[in-house]
């Protein structure tokens, strides 16, 4: 089976709705983005018979020469986000909304996944997923869960919290795991802990708090101004993003560093 083609047709419940809003117009004077023309043709969405039920007809994508894309698996699926392979090459997904990761075999290479298996549930926005010497790894809004498939029917009976209390405030809610090729786990030394990142932090915020005059702080006047409103200012809620550099600017100055750095 051809893994272009199996990856772009899990992903057509996730594109279908970005290429139908897709505008011809160029994009506007200084915008950072590069115009690039990829020489992109309309391409048919082919359809299985056995999903014909589940699919619309009469899709397209817009494709590079070349391509061809076609559904592997639908219905059911409510938000599916990343995708892995494990060692036996069955195609896993992030399913989000729902909590699961959900196994879509292959065995005969037809292109279309045989059928939809529940290899793990009761996930808090299951984003993404990957897998390393036999386990799978699975992230969460909080956290990372190692899973692993005794038996190799699929179903993923032992499960452990393998990275805990991963910030997820605000918009920092889907959390991304991926391997670095040839390196793997980390050490314990480099395990995760915030804590001593964010007190330390604190110790430098307190530090700089305890200057009152404006021009010791080392920074911009512009910075300077945003820094006293975010200082003095009372908000009725959470301190807005943008006042956190605070602490930002006291990393700078704890390592000897002044406004022409920044």
């Amino acid at each position: 089976m051809n893994f272009c083609k199996c990856a772009a047709s899990v992903l057509i419940s996730l594109v279908l709705g970005a290429a139908s809003d897709a505008q011809d117009e160029p994009y506007p004077p200084g915008t950072l983005v590069p115009m690039i023309d990829l020489e992109l043709r309309q391409v048919p969405l082919e359809v299985p018979a056995s999903l014909r039920s589940e699919v619309p007809e009469g899709l397209t994508l817009n494709l590079p020469q070349g391509f061809s894309v076609s559904v592997f698996a639908a219905g059911k699926l409510s938000y599916p986000r990343f995708m892995a392979f494990d060692a036996a090459d069955v195609l896993h997904l992030a399913d989000l909304s729902r909590g699961l990761i959900v196994a879509l075999p292959d065995a005969d290479g037809d292109g279309v996944a045989d059928e939809q298996i529940v290899a793990a549930s009761g996930f808090k926005a299951a984003h993404s997923l990957a897998f390393y010497k036999g386990d799978m790894y699975v992230a969460e809004t909080h956290q990372v869960v190692r899973l692993h498939d005794a038996d190799g029917d699929l179903f993923y009976e032992e499960r452990e919290v393998f990275i805990a209390d991963i910030p997820s405030a605000a918009w920092h809610s889907w959390k991304t795991i991926v391997f670095d090729e040839g390196k793997g786990l980390s050490t314990e030394e480099q395990r995760y802990d915030p804590t001593p990142v964010i007190n330390e932090l604190r110790r430098h915020v307190d530090w700089w708090r305890s200057l009152p005059n404006p021009n010791d702080w080392q920074v911009t006047p512009e910075t300077a101004r945003l820094l006293q409103h975010c200082r003095h200012h009372k908000f009725n809620d959470i301190r807005p993003f943008s006042c956190q550099v605070e602490a930002v600017e006291m990393h700078y100055l704890a390592d000897g560093g002044g406004a022409e750095d920044r």
